[in-house]
């Protein structure tokens, strides 16, 4: 049979199809390569959480839900505990920042950063990053330097270690209450205020604890006081005396003067108001002060009650005619 036959040529185009087809799928050319299949998504948490990690977490939902912060706080943290689940540190971050616990926000958000838990998706991660640019505009950096080693201090009652610390510590912004103490050395106290966003600095010089007693006088305006026989001031002196024995005397141009010995204890504080009474016009100039001797005098005159209260009185003294005021103890 020539080669050239025409139905030779029809035979040999129909088994060039069928192998073709036969080897490649149909549309396999035109048809483009399908996308890479997307990655599995991590469980939620309560799809994860077992035993009492998921029954804790159940229950800080519902308590968070419900407003209880502190309740949802606690239930997050012990699923935590149990799970060690990076995610729930969102959820104690979340319950701080309601409680405008904002310091413990921040270190909440860094160790959820950094847990490097891959539960944890990019948009989570975006999402922390987002919220602690802002809630580092309303915590300040405070650095304590304490003079001396082994001092306890405390913000707004909180411990944050011992001297030296190392270095500055978060804190809310607002008024903070700062105390330093160690043993054999007076308490050092002072309130902070902070603006969110600042850095600050505070030089603590702790001083040797002593058995001094403390006194403040309030006399009137422009009256001289004198303490064991030297002037101290004016209208109005606090301050801190030895215990034992001390003098006050008070005095002003035209009163009549007032003086009286008393008897300070070892780190005890007194408190008194002195008001002075005009000499009368037929007195002939006569200043003889009203007290001479202390309270013992003064009582026996029978112009005024105590000269003096301890701390632990608070009690209001009936006014003395010419004398004693109001005294009230509490600084």
């Amino acid at each position: 049979m020539s080669s050239d036959h025409p139905l030779s040529h029809r035979v040999l185009s129909a088994v060039l199809v069928t192998t073709l087809i036969t080897a490649t799928p149909v549309g396999a050319i035109a048809q483009p390569d399908p996308p890479p299949a997307a990655a599995p998504q991590p469980a939620s948490l309560a799809e994860e959480l077992t035993g009492k990690a998921k029954s804790d977490y159940e229950i800080g939902k519902i308590l968070f839900a419900d407003g209880d912060n502190a309740g949802a706080k606690l239930k997050f943290e012990s699923a935590y505990a149990a799970s060690k689940d990076a995610r729930l540190l969102w959820n104690i971050a979340a319950c701080e920042k309601n409680l405008r616990n904002y310091t413990k926000v921040l270190d909440l958000l860094d160790r959820y950063l950094a847990a490097g838990d891959e539960k944890l998706t990019e948009e989570a991660r975006t999402r922390a990053i987002e919220l602690k640019k802002m809630v580092r505009a309303l915590v300040a950096e405070l650095t304590i330097v304490v003079d001396q080693p082994g001092a306890k201090v405390l913000v707004d009652g909180e411990e944050l270690g011992t001297s030296p610390l190392s270095g500055a510590v978060r804190v809310n912004q607002g008024s903070r209450a700062v105390r330093v103490k160690k043993a054999g050395f007076a308490v050092w106290q002072a309130s902070v205020k902070l603006d969110g966003g600042e850095t600050k600095t505070l030089d603590v010089k702790l001083l040797k604890d002593s058995a001094r007693g403390r006194l403040r006088v309030t006399a009137g305006q422009g009256q001289k006081i004198v303490l064991d026989g030297r002037a101290v001031g004016s209208g109005e002196w606090e301050g801190y005396l030895e215990p034992g024995s001390h003098s006050l005397h008070v005095s002003a141009s035209g009163m009549r003067p007032f003086r009286s010995d008393f008897l300070l204890e070892p780190k005890e504080s007194k408190v008194t108001r002195v008001t002075l009474e005009a000499v009368p016009s037929d007195s002939g100039g006569n200043l003889t002060p009203w007290l001479l001797g202390g309270a013992a005098l003064l009582v026996g005159l029978g112009v005024g009650g105590y000269f003096l209260l301890k701390k632990d009185d608070e009690k209001k003294v009936p006014e003395a005619q010419g004398t004693l005021g109001q005294v009230y103890l509490s600084f």
